[in-house]
């Protein structure tokens, strides 16, 4: 029915965030009660109810919220209805969005628990107030629910959740309302040989030799390799649990140094052995962070995330013809730590080699090597001129005081004052100006460096360079790259290359002509990045 027909047509929507919540406050059925008699006071008829059960008013995804907003602002409604505006939202952001959307669609928001006309602008300002009070409670909430869980698990209590491998949970004798973790006897086990096998082999090999051994997952799986993981990774295994991991609202891991780590239950590992298991996953880590050398793709190994700082992986996928490559964020896939991102590897690796081409190992670029080593030959023949006046000038030095001891020794022989000091002293002096005379010698005969570059070797340099690389096997391109890049960060329309001069061209520069900002020595260079490769807005 449309709005000119007469009656008003109206949805409604309701949300309760916990089943606790629904048991101490307004249950969901309550709150459509409320609603839809709230509609028939107005005149208004109500064409759909939509509600949400055990969703956050602050979560970054409320599916019927906004299959509420969909149909509202589409199917010509008059009234979106809920019971009050901590129901319609607690991030106040994408309240006053949501707001917006009604607004410009023609949809009137009606609370139930209040009359709020945001037409006025006394109406409008009570609103943003609740919105402002809204999320303020919701922060207050998690605040409060975060430290009652670590007060629990303190106490030794199971916070709740899916219960860590190797443990089950148990009745506490002192509470019957609370859990606590205690050790599974057969999983526990699984756990330690993980572990051991864990100080000599990786995931997917311990995988494997735990299927031969006859060990199984939960309701009899095989082992895999993300379970093996995660067992490796889950503190559980140490007697800890961990809070503050993931920001609750864009859902990405925090760093670890933000995590609240809480001792909590007996552990089935001790920590010497995590310690191991964990340095030896951080030194494979570092082994392979830089590519792997069977990789076909050049920069594996060098490319970061610039929203997480995780590396970027190659992954396959199938088409009809051939198989395609990516890169993308290991916590994205893994850890689903933030919205994947693919990148075309093959077409960014060619992209990269050209913008290094064109930025860094330019003709200008290589020119300038050239004259500072031009500029290093020059002082090398300085210094060696002056090394080898200051070694003649103490060889001068010596001779004089030998003529001076012999002087006193012809003058007095045998009677001379203190003969075996002074003979000790001739000894001394002679076996220096021994190795005087060998310094000034290695000095006449060292060479200068040669340099024969000349301009046009350089421009036929410069502009073979992008051709060479291009050509060049995988491994040997990058295996040049990682010489003097640290690391490409693919931000969201940018690209940032941290680099060190001094790897590249082993030349000190004194003019800092290579592009780029010097950062605590390192020299970044941050360059637009192609708008194929820019994510999505």
């Amino acid at each position: 029915m449309s709005r000119e027909s007469g009656q008003k047509r109206a949805i409604v929507y309701a949300r309760v965030s916990t089943a606790r919540q629904a048991e101490e406050q307004l249950p969901a059925e309550g709150q459509i009660e409320q609603c839809e008699k709230q509609a028939h006071e107005l005149g208004a008829r109500v064409e759909r109810v939509f509600r949400d059960d055990g969703v956050s008013g602050a979560a970054e995804s409320r599916p019927s919220f906004e299959a509420a907003l969909d149909f509202a602002c589409s199917q010509g409604v008059d009234l979106f209805i809920c019971w009050s505006s901590s129901r319609f939202g607690r991030d106040r952001l994408r309240a006053a969005a949501a707001k917006r959307e009604l607004s410009k669609a023609g949809v009137q928001l009606v609370y139930c628990t209040m009359d709020v006309d945001t037409d006025t602008t006394g109406g409008w300002l009570l609103d943003s107030m609740l919105e402002v009070f809204d999320e303020m409670q919701s922060r207050q909430v998690a605040t409060d629910t975060r430290r009652s869980m670590e007060r629990n698990a303190r106490q030794g209590y199971f916070t709740g959740g899916n219960t860590p491998y190797g443990f089950r949970s148990v009745q506490a004798d002192d509470n019957p309302k609370r859990c606590r973790l205690e050790a599974d006897p057969i999983e526990s086990e699984v756990v330690r040989r993980i572990f051991e096998l864990g100080l000599e082999m990786g995931a997917v090999a311990i995988a494997a030799r735990l299927n031969e051994e006859g060990y199984r997952y939960r309701h009899g799986k095989r082992w895999k390799k993300a379970g093996v993981i995660g067992v490796l990774h889950s503190r559980s295994a140490i007697g800890q649990v961990v809070f503050n991991r993931k920001d609750r609202k864009t859902g990405r891991i925090r760093p670890e140094d933000q995590w609240i780590v809480v001792d909590s239950h007996p552990p089935i590992i001790d920590r010497a052995l995590w310690d191991s298991v964990h340095e030896r996953m951080a030194a494979a880590a570092d082994v392979t962070s830089r590519g792997s050398g069977k990789s076909t793709h050049v920069f594996t190994g060098l490319l970061r995330c610039g929203e997480c700082g995780a590396r970027l992986q190659a992954e396959s996928a199938k088409g009809r013809a051939r198989r395609y490559w990516y890169y993308n964020c290991r916590a994205a896939t893994v850890e689903k730590a933030h919205i994947p991102r693919r990148l075309p590897a093959d077409d960014l690796d060619a992209w990269l080699i050209d913008l290094i081409c064109d930025e860094i190992l330019n003709y200008d670029n290589l020119a300038d090597v050239v004259r500072e080593l031009h500029g290093c030959i020059d002082n090398w023949e300085k210094e060696q001129s002056d090394r080898r006046r200051n070694r003649v000038a103490q060889l001068r030095d010596i001779e004089t005081k030998i003529g001076k001891l012999y002087d006193v020794l012809e003058l007095h022989g045998r009677d001379a004052p203190h003969l075996g000091d002074l003979t000790r002293r001739l000894r001394e002096h002679k076996a220096r100006q021994e190795e005087l005379e060998r310094e000034i010698s290695n000095i006449d005969q060292e060479q200068p460096p040669e340099v024969s570059v000349t301009e046009d070797e350089v421009e036929a340099l410069a502009e073979s360079m992008r051709s060479i690389l291009r050509e060049a096997s995988p491994q040997r391109a990058r295996a040049f790259f990682r010489d003097f890049v640290e690391k490409i960060v693919i931000e969201d329309d940018h690209v940032r290359i941290e680099y060190r001069p001094e790897n590249l061209v082993a030349v000190p520069s004194k003019n800092n002509w290579l592009p780029g900002t010097d950062i605590q020595g390192t020299r970044v260079l941050r360059m637009p990045l192609e708008r194929r490769f820019r994510r999505a807005a």
